[in-house]
């Protein structure tokens, strides 16, 4: 069961960059080297857009917690105003 939790919040945090990515076309942690990529997400908040409507931005960040305690169920993901409402309007 721990590796079962484990690999979900895996995957969640996936989304959340897969998610960012479609919507802005870039990571959201840019960097030159896995490195610099691994110390970013460790370190620096994500920077959003302003072209991203702000249900977009809750729906990214909540699921790009750090912690992976953190993160939303897939149960509370797909009840998101985002999912459910409009997606991922530009502003």
């Amino acid at each position: 069961w721990m590796l079962f939790a484990a690999m979900m919040q895996g995957d969640i945090w996936s989304l959340g960059i897969l998610t960012y990515e479609l919507c802005t076309g870039k990571p959201p942690y840019p960097g030159e080297s896995v490195v610099e990529v691994e110390r970013r997400i460790a370190t620096a908040p994500i920077e959003y857009p302003d072209t991203l409507s702000s249900v977009c931005q809750d729906f990214i960040g909540r699921i790009l917690k750090k912690e992976p305690s953190q993160r939303p169920s897939i149960d509370a993901i797909l009840a998101h105003p985002w999912l459910t409402g409009s997606l991922c309007r530009v502003a």
